[in-house]
């Protein structure tokens, strides 16, 4: 009697340690999963701030384009101005012209001629 009572103490006590062992990895697998859960939430967020900050970069690209496209146009505008522009020639005068002006115009000094007596 006594073998088949230890016998059956053995047969209950490994099932009971087979249904704790399943309990814990079951506890534990929960934790895990909540574990991964808060993860993912993180990520999630993480991804949409991203995401907004993608948008606000792209306006500032599309902005930047733009800008310089216009400041491009108004240089190339510039540019066909400048080249229109001619000058007349009654305006300018020829570089040996101008010296023979200043010539003119300046007195020359140097020693004053001696008084005849």
């Amino acid at each position: 009697m006594k073998t088949i009572k230890n016998v059956w103490l053995w047969i209950v006590s490994g099932i009971a340690t087979i249904l704790g062992i399943l309990f814990l990895t079951k506890k534990y697998n929960q934790q895990k999963a909540t574990q991964v859960a808060t993860k993912i939430d993180d990520n999630k967020q993480k991804i949409d701030n991203i995401d907004g900050k993608i948008d606000v970069i792209e306006d500032h690209r599309s902005d930047a384009i733009q800008t310089a496209k216009q400041t491009a146009e108004e240089v190339e505008d510039l540019k066909e101005q400048r080249n229109d522009i001619n000058p007349t020639s009654a305006d300018t005068k020829d570089i040996s012209d101008v010296k023979q002006d200043i010539l003119n115009k300046t007195k020359r000094r140097g020693r004053k001629p001696k008084a005849k007596s």
